[in-house]
């Protein structure tokens, strides 16, 4: 946590785009967030998904998750999360050195209420510009299940292009009778430009893939 803490204070918070500001989540926005997070369509994809005030308040006060939680605020108002996580990347123990913190997880959910703006897009184009810009990052990681359409086009608007992989194991998203769980793939590669992209698809009976997208 200190090594992200250390990353995050290079940042001139806020950044602002033409219409976004992406700052450090605060105690207070608690109330804001949850408004948007509870609701069915949002509630349905994503990972972690307390459905009471009490039990997202205690998500929301866990210390790393809200060092690693940004929002994204549109007219002075909440109308969003991205998570931003600086991990290690893969590597062999003996040359661990250049692989600590050279790459970034990224989340995003935004309130339904605000999409069909382009707002998700901006925001995480600001995110991936300030990964390899100004942290000086290598590489960055998304993660979503294939059904939800949106996060697929915005993936693609955002310049990612990848070819799939399948694997055997079944993971789907809340509600289906499966829960999702990593399996060890070996993706095929694309070269988009001087990004290089891999997809790795878990196959499942309802919602299907999770795509994992990775900007190197």
């Amino acid at each position: 946590m200190q090594s992200l803490i250390a990353h995050l204070s290079r940042v001139d918070w806020p950044v602002c785009t033409e219409r976004l500001a992406l700052r450090g989540a605060r105690a207070e926005d608690e109330e804001a967030v949850f408004g948007f997070r509870r609701l069915p369509q949002v509630h349905e994809w994503i990972t972690r998904a307390p459905i009471t005030t009490e039990d997202f308040h205690w998500l929301w006060a866990d210390p790393v998750r809200l060092a690693t939680t940004l929002v994204v605020e549109h007219e002075c108002r909440v109308v969003g999360d991205r998570m931003l996580s600086v991990q290690d990347a893969w590597g062999q123990a003996e040359a661990s050195e250049p692989t600590a913190g050279v790459q970034a997880e990224l989340g995003r959910v935004l309130d339904p209420a605000y999409t069909g703006r382009a707002l998700a897009t901006e925001a995480v184009a600001a995110l991936i510009g300030l990964c390899f810009e100004t942290l000086g990052l290598r590489r960055v990681v998304a993660h979503c299940f294939a059904d939800t359409t949106a996060s697929w086009r915005l993936m693609e608007r955002v310049g990612c292009a990848a070819r799939p992989t399948r694997c055997a194991t079944r993971c789907t998203a809340r509600g289906s009778g499966w829960t999702a769980c990593p399996t060890p793939c070996w993706p095929t590669s694309g070269r988009r430009g001087s990004e290089s992209i891999e997809k790795v698809t878990l196959g499942g009976p309802r919602h299907g893939a999770i795509p994992s997208l990775e900007i190197s």
